[in-house]
């Protein structure tokens, strides 16, 4: 092959990958992004796209919301835990209502865990149906 053919062949390469990431179809291992606000107890924004914000919903954990009994605890913890940080995140699918579902780490710490160690949020895998993975596969 001549040297020729291999700087066409890496250039078609290099600008398929260069499409597939644009397009939004490529999830790295692991996303690193800065967060902009809570939602509730269990999930928040990244204003990390430039359409707009994408919501994240931690994976394995259940927290009261709205009106339950603990759900503004819940959010004021979270908010606290990783309001302006930089989080690290792992995806594991996205959910029914477009949610990117996914393991978050602050601090080197697992967000979900502290949740339930604090007590705001109940493990819990009922986020995850049909095709979604257990968050422990990850």
């Amino acid at each position: 092959m001549s040297t020729l053919n291999l700087v066409l062949a890496a250039a078609a390469l290099s600008a398929a990958f260069a499409y597939y990431v644009a397009s939004g179809r490529w999830r790295p291992g692991v996303i690193r992004a800065q967060v902009h606000r809570g939602i509730d107890g269990e999930s928040f924004q990244l204003a990390e796209r430039k359409d707009g914000f994408l919501n994240v919903r931690i994976a394995g954990v259940r927290a009261p919301s709205g009106p339950e009994h603990g759900a503004d605890w819940a959010k004021d913890t979270l908010a606290t835990l990783i309001s302006g940080k930089a989080c690290e995140l792992r995806p594991v699918d996205e959910d029914p209502d477009g949610f990117l579902i996914a393991k978050v780490r602050v601090d080197g710490r697992d967000v979900g865990e502290l949740l339930v160690e604090r007590g705001h949020a109940q493990r819990s895998d009922t986020l995850f149906r049909g095709a979604f993975r257990h968050p422990d596969e990850v």
